[in-house]
This record gives structure tokens, C-alpha cells and sequence, in this order.
């Protein structure tokens, strides 16, 4: 992230599914969803006591996910979406440069359209973060 004098930050980060998930719900089928997605990065410090930090992040971007058949990778199809994802974040710095954090996000997808047996629902969703940062706080 990039610092501009206080308590807001800009950056960018990315994500991918760590593995193939079933389309539909349906494990009788071979076909597996596969999704990254990444973008903009806007993180302020709303509350700072010692060596905690309370704040919110928002992720503006665009993803894509395919369907494919799992053992020879075919794809069958394949999405661009865009991607709204707020979080609200509490980081403890335990030492002078290592700090970890908690994170409780939301993902709003838009756009999915062309992808069989998938609904944006399937795309979107709450999520949990745990991280470990290092650097200057």
C-alpha cells in the first residue's frame, strides 16, 4: 500500500479460489468453477489506541471465473464481473515492524451472466481475513 501522509492508504490487491468448487451445488457432475478477482485498494484508520487499529478498506475491481472440466482442464466457459468488496479490519502490532490482523468483508459481484449454473450469489459473499503484515506502523 501507499501512504499518503496519514491515516489513508492506497494500494491494490488480488485474489484467486484456492481450488475447484462443483457448479450447482451437483457433485454428480464433472464441472468445476474456478474465480480470481483483484483491484484498487482504499484503507483509512478510523480509531487508533496504542497499538491497535480499527478501520475500513473498500476493493473496486473486476474478476473472472470459468467453468471447466477438472481432469483435462477444458474450459466450457468463462465470466468477467465486477467487484465491490468492503471490510471493516482490527490490526494489533506485536512488535516494533510485525503486526496481525482480523478482517470481516463483504464481496458484491455485478456483471455474471454467461456462466451455466452459476448465479452472482454463488460469486458473492461474506468472508474472513486473517493477516500478517510487517513494515513501519
Amino acid at each position: 500500500m501507499i501512504s499518503f501522509g496519514g491515516a489513508t492508504r492506497f494500494g491494490g490487491a488480488g485474489w484467486i479460489l484456492p481450488g475447484d468448487v462443483s457448479v450447482d451445488g451437483n457433485r454428480s457432475t464433472d464441472l468445476r468453477l474456478q474465480m480470481g478477482y483483484g483491484g484498487l485498494v482504499v484503507r483509512r484508520v478510523l480509531a487508533h489506541e496504542g497499538a491497535t487499529r480499527i478501520g475500513g478498506r473498500i476493493l473496486i475491481g473486476a474478476g473472472t471465473a470459468h467453468i471447466a472440466l477438472p481432469v483435462v482442464g477444458s474450459r466450457i466457459a468463462s465470466d468477467n464481473f465486477f467487484v465491490l468488496e468492503p471490510e471493516i479490519t482490527a490490526q494489533v502490532r506485536v512488535m516494533r515492524w510485525l503486526g496481525v490482523g482480523l478482517g470481516t468483508s463483504f464481496r458484491y459481484v455485478d456483471g455474471v451472466e454467461d456462466l451455466p449454473g452459476v448465479r452472482r450469489s454463488d460469486l458473492a459473499g461474506f468472508a474472513l481475513a486473517f493477516r500478517v503484515s510487517a513494515g513501519p506502523f
